[in-house]
């Protein structure tokens, strides 16, 4: 940035800092992307110390260090309405996370924070641990981008044991099997995490093994991320055993890890299983298996339980190995299935044998709005066979690659699904408008020859 940017930028801080009437009136203050030094930063915090009406303090990409992040945590002692604090690519680092955590821990009102790619270690991640085991308040914090190895991990996740967190975000760190062990522990006490990313680390067999535990007797999660990490068929298989006693997980994310065929048969068996209980408990709608060396020999163990599950949305398979083969087994489920909305097959070497099985599946499917394609093999013959399909089938909304033909045979489609969808909107959130446009409503849908169709 050029200095006359930088004395632009600084002479606006100033005056904003000066200007309390300014301040109370705002519910957000910050800066993204301009680099504020301390002494600029002493009267913005010295106002936040007094401010009433401010709800968040955004700070993003702006220079801050251990001063800064010193001042702040002064000005979180004495504050009590601010609800957000985002620090996102400062360089606070352990001395700054330290320094903060003291204000953090005193602080009664902030619900959200958010340090990512910030520099800080174990130290500083030990030290936030024990500010969130005081703060009742806290709800969603995220250490993205960080450097918290399995020493740092195993102390911050003890504060899940006694406070009230709803989401933990520690992507891109450094935690392995030790780290997501602990955080199996806690999950064992902790009654209020919903969300738990744990997406790019360094977690195996034995990590998901410990998560799986604590999974078995928890009773909050609902979404599990575990994106690129190296968890293999045993890990998968120990998550195939938490899925059969779980009773709230709703999305399992093992993007890019090792499971195999082995792995998803168990996990496939698991949902199944579960789904054919006496006290069917299973809750999973989601699971994300994208680039996992899965082929035709688990298709059929995950076929069967999705012709027996009436709850499952969404299954990505995206760059797998199904081929011909395996996406005719699935096509014969999906015949059966009515709750899947969202089937991804992206880069599976299917040719026309496997699109002309989907398209018989569609003719018969009313539940699929989106079915990705692309990146595989098939000709003429298989968009031939897709494009009569779509032309019966009432429900599908997009389909990738996207052919001129198959559009057009969709649209009528795209009418009556976005039309379900602002009936159900209504219904949920204006139920006494809803009931005072009813008639209008319905005398205008036989009009459109519509009413019959949704």
């Amino acid at each position: 940035m050029c200095n006359e940017c930088i004395d632009s930028t600084l002479k606006k801080l100033r005056d904003g800092a000066r200007n309390v009437a300014n301040l109370a009136r705002a519910d957000r203050l910050g800066v993204t992307g301009r680099r504020i030094l301390w002494n600029v930063l002493i009267p913005i915090t010295q106002e936040l110390e007094q401010n009433t009406t401010a709800r968040k303090l955004i700070l993003r990409k702006s220079g801050i260090c251990k001063v800064g992040a010193n001042l702040i945590s002064r000005a979180l002692q004495m504050n009590v309405t601010l609800l957000e604090l985002s620090l996102e690519g400062n360089n606070i680092g352990d001395a700054g996370a330290s320094a903060l955590a003291i204000g953090i821990g005193k602080n009664v009102t902030l619900r959200k924070l958010s340090v990512e790619k910030n520099k800080i270690g174990d130290t500083g991640a030990i030290a936030l641990g024990r500010a969130l085991a005081e703060n009742r308040a806290m709800r969603f914090v995220s250490f993205q981008k960080n450097l918290v190895s399995d020493y740092g991990a195993i102390r911050l996740v003890k504060s899940l044991e006694t406070n009230q967190l709803a989401g933990l975000d520690l992507t891109y760190n450094n935690v392995a099997d030790r780290g997501a062990a602990a955080l199996g522990r806690a999950l064992k006490r902790n009654e209020s995490l919903l969300f738990l990313g744990l997406y790019t680390n360094n977690i195996g067999d034995e990590g998901a093994e410990g998560l799986a535990r604590g999974l078995e007797v928890n009773s909050s999660l609902k979404r599990l991320h575990l994106t690129q990490n190296v968890v293999g068929s045993e890990g998968a298989k120990a998550l195939a055993t938490m899925l059969e006693k779980n009773s709230t997980l709703e999305i399992l994310d093992l993007y890019r890890n090792r499971i195999g065929d082995e792995g998803a048969r168990a996990i496939s068996r698991a949902l199944e299983s579960n789904t054919t209980a006496s006290i069917a408990c299973n809750t999973l709608v989601e699971i994300n298996l994208k680039f996992n060396k899965l082929g035709p020999r688990c298709a059929e163990p995950l076929a069967e339980a999705l012709a027996k599950t009436d709850k499952f949305e969404s299954l990505d398979l995206e760059q797998n190995n199904f081929g011909d083969q395996g996406v005719t087994t699935l096509a014969q489920s999906i015949c059966r299935n009515d709750s899947l909305i969202f089937l991804n097959l992206d880069h599976n070497y299917i040719g026309d044998t496997g699109i002309a099985a989907l398209a018989q599946a569609l003719r018969k499917n009313d539940s699929l709005h989106e079915l990705l394609l692309m990146g595989n093999n098939f000709g003429d013959e298989g968009e031939h066979a897709l494009l009569a399909a779509v032309r019966v089938n009432e429900s599908l909304i997009k389909i990738k690659p996207v052919l001129d033909d198959i559009r057009t045979a969709m649209e009528p489609n795209c009418k009556i699904v976005n039309l379900k969808r602002d009936i159900a909107y209504m219904l949920d959130t204006l139920p006494e408008v809803v009931a005072s446009v009813v008639p209008l409503l319905a005398s205008f849908l036989f009009s459109q020859d519509l009413l019959l169709a949704a």
